[in-house]
């Protein structure tokens, strides 16, 4: 994928894995053991609740232009930045971002 940053520099990302995440917490009673943190929500919930997320690598440097940021996915001129990064999936809008299929 290639995504339009703040600064309007275009980034390439490799999607790693769509994911659901659930946090644990500890129970407060015995025995001790790790529940569903939405088995124990009251009225209100945090603000990633059921929200999907994208296991990411991302890769410098960042594009002037989209099609900058295409021409280095098909020349593999990039270096990894950073791996297995957690990011919402609602980070890659449809207005800033698109996928490159390889």
């Amino acid at each position: 994928m290639i995504r339009r940053h703040a600064d309007s520099l275009w980034y390439v990302y490799r999607l790693e894995d769509i994911l659901s995440v659930k946090r644990l917490v500890p129970s407060q009673t015995r025995p001790m053991m790790l529940i569903a943190e939405e088995d124990l929500l009251d009225s209100m919930t945090p603000a990633y609740f059921a929200e999907v997320q994208f296991l990411v690598s991302v890769f410098d440097p960042g594009h002037a232009d989209e099609s900058l940021a295409r021409q280095a996915i098909q020349n593999k001129a990039m270096i990894k930045r950073a791996q297995g990064l957690l990011r919402a999936a609602r980070e890659f809008s449809r207005t800033d971002c698109r996928v490159v299929r390889t």
